[in-house]
């Protein structure tokens, strides 16, 4: 019989993502465990084993967080059914995996997905060096017992990527592509055959890595463009952000000031969130997306001479662009928290890295459309400037262990599904078909 631990659910639900109608969400793939009595968001743990019970994973919870540019370690046991795993390794490792989506290379033979970082460790048998157990691990020990128990403590490497998907449109019938991760305990002689360990002498547990904001933000981002021309004075173009760093589902300030010397009148102002996905594997290639849009009113004008300031409110959201494909977002689309896709930070040496997965980066765009005469021809002009800001989740209080979202509402919990264990539900957390 398994050991029993206590399940929770994950308490933060995107209302963007609604498991009944959205096809990108697997019914089959159930991303809650039923809770304890005595849950609360400081005591969950999450468990998955294999298909005959002899293989356990045990953890706090799925996703891991990047701060500033540390990465918290993975940490958690392993229960070992003793005479399935005697005289064999078993392994524990957190994959890094990129996925292409497309079923089309699968039907010519080629492989729909590509290992690119394996962080593993030995957890049996156990090594004589054995790090100071953590205190998730002394609280499963103690509710599970020690025995057949083996602690694991994962340490990510900073070029790590985060969970990153291009999301597929809900009538596309594609799965996502992008950058998943998985939590992988298993039997092989060496962690390099990772790929090649068969059912069932495996259980995978689907899990994120989060960037939450720096404690120290940048500088507010600001520009001044002075557009000159060579038949008139120039047009001069003052923006701001309130700052630098915004959080998933807070509202974007864009300040502004026109100051137009120019023969121009300028009829409309366009404001833009543009999200750039840059692909980095062994080719490189980039997506742009708009993910938010506001506009000046109806009869707006900055006529030659005058000086106008403007201030516009922006919200990129996920819910607003759910129709839009290739837009990219956090972890995976079966997950019901997700969101747009944090920003990336890279520094220089890990820019020059390739197979580092999926970058993402925001700018705030702003637009003018310019009209003049010229010679008794009626011209048009566009004038382009822009701000880059960083988007992010916010540090959250000290006992959840997922970053708040909008408008958060609560997973249905499930039944028990072993009729072994009244307290243990065999659920894939998180997972890609094929």
């Amino acid at each position: 019989m398994n050991p029993a631990v206590d399940p929770a659910i994950n308490p933060a639900v995107d209302p963007a993502v609604d498991p009944a109608v959205d096809p990108a969400v697997d019914p089959a793939v159930d991303p809650a465990v039923v809770p304890s009595s005595n849950s609360t968001p400081g005591n969950k743990t999450y468990r998955k084993y294999n298909s005959i019970d002899t293989i356990g994973l045990h953890v706090g919870k799925r996703d891991f967080v990047q701060r500033d540019k540390d990465t918290e370690p993975i940490d958690g046991v392993v229960w070992l059914d003793p005479d399935y795993v005697e005289g064999q390794t078993v392994y524990v490792s957190v994959l890094a995996i990129f996925k292409y989506g497309n079923e089309d290379i699968e039907n010519m033979g080629l492989h729909s997905e590509i290992l690119l970082i394996n962080v593993p460790q030995q957890v049996y048998p156990p090594l004589k060096s054995q790090l100071p157990l953590t205190p998730l691990q002394r609280k499963l020990i103690r509710q599970l017992g020690s025995k057949n128990l083996y602690p694991f403590s994962i340490k990510l490497p900073k070029y790590f990527p985060n969970s990153v998907v291009l999301h597929p449109t809900p009538d596309n019938g594609e799965d996502p592509c992008g950058i998943v991760h998985e939590l992988k305990a298993y039997i092989a002689e060496s962690p390099n055959k990772v790929n090649e360990v068969k059912e069932p002498d495996f259980v995978t547990v689907g899990i994120r890595k989060v960037v939450y904001a720096p404690s120290q933000p940048g500088e507010q981002p600001t520009v001044k463009k002075v557009k000159r021309f060579w038949f008139s004075s120039p047009l001069v173009i003052e923006a701001s952000l309130g700052k630098e760093i915004y959080y998933h589902g807070e509202t974007i300030t864009v300040n502004m000031t026109i100051t137009n010397n120019s023969i121009l009148f300028v009829k409309k102002i366009i404001v833009t969130v543009k999200q750039s996905a840059t692909l980095r594997m062994s080719l490189e290639s980039n997506l742009t997306t708009s993910v938010a849009e506001v506009k000046s009113e109806r009869g707006f004008s900055v006529s030659p001479g005058q000086r106008v300031s403007k201030i516009f409110e922006i919200t990129p959201l996920l819910s607003n662009n759910r129709k839009k494909i290739h837009v990219a977002v956090d972890g995976q689309t079966q997950n019901a928290d997700t969101n747009l896709a944090s920003s990336s930070k890279l520094d220089e040496d890990l820019a020059k890295k390739k197979n580092v997965g999926i970058t993402v980066e925001y700018t705030v765009q702003i637009d003018l459309n310019c009209s003049f005469f010229r010679r008794g021809i009626f011209c048009h002009k566009q004038i382009t400037t822009s701000l880059p800001f960083t988007l992010m989740h916010p540090e959250p209080p000290e006992e959840l262990s997922v970053p708040p979202l909008p408008q958060p509402t609560p997973a249905v919990p499930l039944p028990s599904t072993s009729k072994h264990d009244p307290g243990f539900v065999d659920a894939n957390l998180i997972e890609f078909e094929g």
